[in-house]
């Protein structure tokens, strides 16, 4: 390293002509002769002043234009000698070097349409470059649940997670010390998945897997304890989650998506990631519900007699982990349907959309339900997971897909006073991803759905529930007290 080496340095604005022209004749000389090197400082114009103040104020200079020029000796920098602005500069290099550069004023305007063509080229290749490495990444919290294996197995072989990230999915994943060598041993099996991941990675602390994190899927909840109290409980949840929203407001990027996939009171955790974390937007926390709808649709379509395949998912309606109702009456079916003359011409059958009530009215759904459940729940090993994978990746391929803006499906989003629900709580209902004016997407309630048909009082009953839980969050010493509610609406 040569410590008498003399670097020339050259800062200013980009749109001053003086500085283009200044930098292509000291490029020229750094190629020309062998002592003579340059660097360029180019400074935003709004910051230009400030900069060029503070610049002058330490090293005790008086200069006030674009571009300034000085000289420094070695790397430390401590040796500095102003030259001064671009006329002295003109008589610096004639002095020394013997050139002189006069341009017209044609020739400057020339190369500063060469100079900006250089640099929007430049960017533009970085940003390619950047584009081509970029990443996704993926936190999970609860890794150590049963779902999670057959879960992460899918989100890293989904394309519309692929496409999003051409540089690999980053995966973070999380949950108490005791499941360490269950999530290691699962990541391991992982890694022959194949998919886009890039790098696993077992996090100590849940902060370490928000920062620059795309996506947040929540496994984890707390359960309620054999004669705990709702009060007790929400209270255990409401101070777990307070905690999480703290270091998600701190640590994550304002773009950041969560989605909750629990059993827990899902609604209520994700009321207080919106209050507390004010750095995302609330139309990025999301409740995952149609997994509720999943598990008795087999069975209930089974007893109808219809092609499951012609059939939708029934929409959930609820303030999930503490109250929700499965509409089977509102269930889709794709109806193949032939017209006479059709018949007559050969023609082909037509389908059409038909709502599953005219079936239902003598089926006994939810006992179908409670009677599997019960069954399962004493069936070693028995998961019922697969709901939860498919509703959260068929969640994912839409949210990130954008293929289709007709897809309804239920999800527990943030109200904007469609159907009765207030507004402001996390509530589920049938929704579709609605493009907005800056050509982004959000979840927005169909209100062409209809409510279910439910007995004089049962929906409102839900939506009060809600309503009361949600003002306790707000209270001074979040105290859960539900002394004017009717404890039927917790079942």
């Amino acid at each position: 390293m040569d410590l008498d080496k003399i670097t020339t340095v050259v800062a200013g604005y980009s749109e001053d002509l003086a500085l283009n022209h200044v930098c292509y004749v000291a490029d020229n000389l750094s190629q020309i002769l062998p002592n003579f090197s340059f660097i360029k400082i180019c400074v935003d114009r709004s910051k230009w002043k400030e900069w060029l103040h503070e610049i002058c104020k330490k090293n005790n200079w008086s200069h006030r234009k674009s571009p300034l020029i000085w000289r420094e000796y070695n790397l430390s920098n401590d040796r500095q000698y102003y030259i001064g602005g671009a006329t002295e500069f003109w008589e610096f290099v004639y002095e020394y070097y013997g050139v002189n550069s006069r341009l017209s004023k044609k020739e400057l305007e020339a190369l500063k349409k060469d100079t900006t063509w250089a640099q929007s080229k430049d960017a533009s290749l970085k940003c390619s470059e950047e584009e081509k490495n970029k990443s996704f990444s993926i936190t999970v919290i609860g890794a150590g649940r049963s779902a999670c294996p057959d879960l992460i197995a899918q989100i890293i072989t989904l394309k519309e997670l692929s496409t999003k990230a051409p540089g690999g999915i980053i995966l973070n994943v999380y949950d108490e010390l005791s499941y360490f060598l269950k999530i290691k041993d699962m990541l391991t099996d992982i890694l022959s998945v194949g998919g886009t991941l890039r790098s696993t990675n077992i996090l100590k602390n849940v902060s370490d897997g928000l920062k620059n994190c795309d996506l947040l899927i929540i496994l984890e909840h707390l359960k309620i304890e054999d004669m705990e109290t709702i009060d007790s409980w929400l209270m255990r949840n409401y101070e777990s989650t307070l905690k999480l929203a703290k270091n998600i407001k701190e640590h994550s990027p304002p773009h950041m998506k969560v989605i909750f996939c629990t059993m827990g009171p899902a609604c209520f955790c994700a009321s207080i990631i919106a209050k507390v974390a004010t750095n995302l937007n609330k139309s990025n926390i999301v409740v995952v519900s149609t997994h509720y709808g999943l598990e008795m649709l087999y069975d209930f379509v089974k007893s109808l007699d219809v092609e499951i395949k012609n059939v939708g998912c029934p929409p959930v309606w609820g303030y999930l982990g503490i109250n929700h109702y499965v509409d089977v009456d509102h269930v889709v079916e794709v109806k193949n349907i032939f017209l006479s003359n059709n018949i007559a011409n050969g023609s082909k059958s037509s389908a059409e959309l038909r709502w599953l009530f005219y079936l239902t009215y003598d089926k006994k759904p939810f006992d179908i339900l409670l009677k599997r459940k019960t069954i399962s729940f004493y069936e070693v090993g028995r998961t019922e997971d697969f709901q939860k994978c498919k509703a959260l990746c068929d969640l994912l391929k839409l949210w990130f897909g954008y293929e289709n803006e007709d897809d309804i499906i239920s999800l527990g989003i943030y109200s904007d006073g469609t159907f009765g629900i207030p507004e402001g709580i996390y509530f589920s209902q049938p929704v579709y991803l609605k493009k907005i004016e800056d050509n982004s997407f959000v979840w927005s309630p169909c209100i062409e759905f209809p409510k279910p048909n439910l007995p004089s009082g049962m929906f409102e009953n839900l939506v009060t529930t809600a309503t009361i839980i949600e003002r306790s969050i707000n209270s001074k010493d979040a105290e859960f007290v539900f002394k004017n509610t009717d404890s039927e609406t917790f079942a």
